[in-house]
């Protein structure tokens, strides 16, 4: 820290002291009270104070026996009665020398103790900026820094030293110079800083240090996009302080600005300015264009930009101004480069970087230019030549661009790798990448699949399915999304399965993604995936549903169980809508569901079904009057382990708001049976609500109702105090994997399906001629098809002491009439 005060005094600046510096925005702090404020001051300045001769303090000490000093600084505005909240900050530097910076509050002179000034941020050191020189300073320029002389290598894996013209004393290849004077009107990026020679000044026994200008990270720099690199003390090329390396291109690539690199110009006189720009694709040290040096045939020249006009007053992007695109040399590595903007023209055709002008600047750029990728591509599996996948048959490809794919990841292929079940992409390479579509549910004529699609950006999905199983996706129908926006993570989907399909068994399933989406089941696309998979089409199940379909549970790690679960202190209530295809009752409904850690117990369930209010008070359809509601206790509904999932599932409780994973692990199926007298009676075309309860005890488990993808009209819908407050639409919740953001409004169903099972046929009579023995009866409800059987013994067991005598569609049936003396029993059943 500072001790014995050796000198002080007081200046007043005048405005001949104060040069504007830099702008743009900058933090504020305060360490006193530690107050601290990002984007506080916009401007710079640099304040240069001159000694007196007489006033001067002398500093003692040599480069061999050094004498450490410090500089202290204390700022007071000059008219504090109308300035009196004017505060000064001394401005930090990034260069570090010794110790950090020091702080306290006192007057001139100090002795006491000081106080260590580090970033209130990071807790890093700071330091403060300064310079100190002996005399007044003489009129300063600017200049390059791309490496000249014996001792200057340009490109060490090369070994070529650089003839560059920088160094204005002593260098051999001549130099460039800009006058400054008292004000710069031309420049490149946000500032320019002042120099007495190349290299920042740093000419000519220099080449190391490298870059003393431009990768300096002092807001000098304008370079963008491209990004630039520097030679260290040991020859080693490594990137900027503030680059990340981002190359220029690859090797006869065309470099287009505003795309591949781009640069910060200003010019704020009143006449034009000019930039020219030159890149040594040949590597030789020097920049001059090389007949040997060439792409496609043709000489790529090393003075890209010449002379281009910059008009007064501009500000901005070169590209702003459209300056004419550029070919890459031919030559893959690093590439010194100048970018020089000027007063007026050069006017050289051959031009080699060199010259004296009155204003502007001149940047200094080692850029990197890369090998020409060789584009990977991303190929399907399906079997060919039923489907096109070979290259030769146009199959379906995608350009890898690491970005923009299915799932975890995509991998490329030289050609497609069909197989008979589409299993090539992963087998014949070892490597399953295809794991960006999950089929959640059975695939059932004239039902909903639902799929859940994992994307790794935003995209376009676009899929088809091979319904008719002719090998062919190019028929009407089969394309199942199309050009569908897709966000990034995953996404819940549905489609539709049509009543006509003819492909009962195994058919295929080609799904494509890419960022522009307009792609067909064949060819290539710029970026994206595509997977193929076999799948396998069911015939419909005769199970008496009574509604448009299953919506079957969601068996994968991203379904939820929602807790519907009665306690003292909340009433739960989820409802979710259907349609009703058919009138008649419902004897039967089924759910999916699962206890919370799968601690299960017997309980007792309230099911009802209600009305339709397609306008409710939130803005969503939802459930109007109670039309029916039954109790189930133990007995009398059937419960049964469904599915084991190997992740778990989430548990989600809307009205507490809480979700958890894993949150078990067991899935449940419950089938409830109603009596035919207790059964409510549906007609067909009207939507209704199923709603679900279970009454839990104080050491009961909890129970949730489980999603489904499968989807229908609105989401469903719960109240956690019924009947005092409104509905509320249950969506997936902030921080599921559908949601992660909480931003994301993406629908939540629930999983049942409703059912009617045929009832005993009444009002069986018999005639008897004769000739013949002839059955009626009435028909029975949900009944498409009815069973008669006969026996001699009443007492038989039935079914398997009974002959099946015929199923039919009829209510009516006879056969021949039994000899004298001959007994014989009825049974009439009904089936769906």
């Amino acid at each position: 820290m500072p001790g014995e005060v050796l000198w002080y005094t007081t200046f007043s600046p005048t405005y001949d002291d104060v040069v504007w510096y830099h702008e743009g925005y900058e933090g504020w702090y305060d360490p006193v009270t530690g107050y601290s404020e990002m984007n506080a001051d916009y401007y710079c300045f640099q304040y240069n104070f001159f000694v007196p001769t007489a006033e001067q303090f002398y500093q003692e000490g040599t480069e061999e026996n050094p004498i450490v000093y410090w500089l202290d600084i204390q700022a007071t505005p000059l008219d504090e009665e109308y300035f009196p909240f004017a505060r000064f900050g001394w401005k930090t530097s990034e260069t570090h020398w010794n110790d950090d910076a020091v702080w306290v509050i006192g007057e001139e002179p100090f002795s006491g103790l000081w106080n260590e000034l580090r970033n209130p941020v990071t807790m890093e050191s700071l330091d403060l900026a300064f310079v100190i020189v002996t005399e007044e300073t003489e009129q300063t320029f600017d200049f390059g820094d791309a490496p000249e002389g014996d001792n200057a290598i340009a490109y060490p894996s090369l070994g070529i030293m650089g003839a560059f013209p920088t160094c204005i004393t002593g260098g051999p290849s001549g130099y460039i110079q800009h006058g400054i004077g008292d004000e710069n009107n031309i420049w490149f990026g946000q500032s320019i800083d002042y120099e007495f020679d190349g290299n920042a000044g740093n000419c000519p026994s220099c080449f190391p240090p490298y870059d003393m200008d431009e990768c300096f990270a002092d807001g000098d720099a304008g370079l963008s996009i491209t990004e630039a690199y520097t030679i260290d003390a040991t020859n080693n090329v490594i990137t900027c302080s503030s680059s990340n390396g981002t190359p220029l291109g690859t090797i006869c690539a065309t470099a287009v600005w505003g795309t591949d690199l781009d640069i910060e110009v200003h010019n704020n006189s009143n006449y034009e300015a000019y930039v020219n720009v030159l890149f040594d694709w040949n590597q030789n040290g020097y920049w001059q264009d090389d007949g040997s040096t060439q792409c496609f045939g043709a000489t790529t020249p090393e003075y890209v930009l010449v002379d281009f006009p910059v008009p007064p007053g501009y500000s901005g992007y070169l590209s702003g101004l459209t300056p004419p695109s550029f070919v890459i040399g031919p030559n893959a590595g690093y590439i010194w480069s100048r970018f020089t903007i000027t007063d007026a023209p050069v006017n050289t055709p051959d031009w080699d970087g060199s010259g004296t002008f009155d204003d502007g600047e001149t940047e200094d750029y080692l850029v990197k230019v890369e090998e020409e990728v060789q584009e990977e591509l991303d190929f399907g599996d399906a079997p060919d030549p039923n489907y096109p996948t070979l290259l030769a048959n146009n199959g379906a490809c995608h350009v890898i661009d690491g970005i923009t794919y299915l799932g975890s990841q995509v991998d490329s292929e030289a050609d497609g790798q069909q197989n008979s079940d589409a299993t090539g992409d992963d087998v014949l390479d070892g490597n399953d990448d295809e794991d960006g579509v999950i089929f959640t549910c059975p695939l059932i004529i004239g039902e909903q699949g639902a799929v859940i699609v994992n994307a790794s950006v935003n995209g376009y999905l676009n899929a088809w399915i091979d319904f008719d199983g002719n090998g062919s996706w190019a028929d009407a129908g089969e394309q199942i999304f199309t050009n569908l926006s897709l966000s990034a993570g995953y996404t819940p989907l549905y489609f539709s399965i049509p009543s006509g399909t003819t492909a009962l068994g195994n058919t295929f399933a080609r799904f494509r993604f890419n960022s522009t989406g307009g792609l067909s089941y064949y060819g290539q696309a710029g970026d994206g995936e595509v997977e193929d998979y076999m799948i396998t089409i069911e015939e419909p199940i005769d199970d008496g549903m009574k509604m448009h379909y299953h919506q079957w549970p969601d068996t994968t790690r991203f379904g939820i169980d929602v807790s519907v679960t009665q306690d003292y202190e909340v009433t739960r209530l989820i409802a979710d809508d259907f349609l009703c295809s058919e009138t008649g009752p419902i004897t039967s409904i089924h759910i999916w569901g699962s206890w919370k850690d799968d601690e299960s117990l017997d309980p007792l369930f309230e099911l009802g079904i209600w009305s339709d209010n397609p306008a409710g008070a939130g803005g969503w359809s939802e459930p109007d009057q109670l039309l029916w509601s039954k109790d189930f206790v133990p007995g009398e509904y059937n419960a049964s382990i469904y599915y084991q999932t190997v992740d778990g599932e989430y548990w989600y409780d809307p009205c507490l708001n809480t979700l958890e994973f894993p949150g078990d692990y067991i899935v449940w199926e419950y089938d409830f049976t109603i009596p035919d007298s207790e059964a409510f009676i549906q007609e067909e075309g009207n939507i209704y609500w199923l709603s679900v309860r279970e009454f839990g005890t104080e050491n009961s488990g909890w129970f949730g109702w489980k999603t489904s993808v499968n989807h229908w009209n609105d989401d469903a819908v719960y109240q956690c105090i019924y009947p005092a407050r409104q509905w509320t639409e249950l969506i997936y919740p902030s921080g599921h994997s559908f949601n992660p953001d909480g931003e994301e409004h993406i629908s939540m169903d629930m999983a049942f399906y409703i059912d009617c099972f045929p009832t005993t046929p009444e009002d069986l009579s018999i005639t008897v001629d004769s000739v013949s023995v002839t059955l009626n009866w009435s028909a029975a409800n949900c009944a498409t098809r009815y069973n008669v059987y006969s026996s001699t013994d009443p007492y038989a067991t039935f079914p398997s002491g009974w002959t099946l005598e015929t199923t039919t569609t009829d209510l009516f049936w006879s056969e021949p009439k039994s000899g004298a003396g001959n007994k014989k029993f009825y049974r009439v059943t009904a089936e769906r």
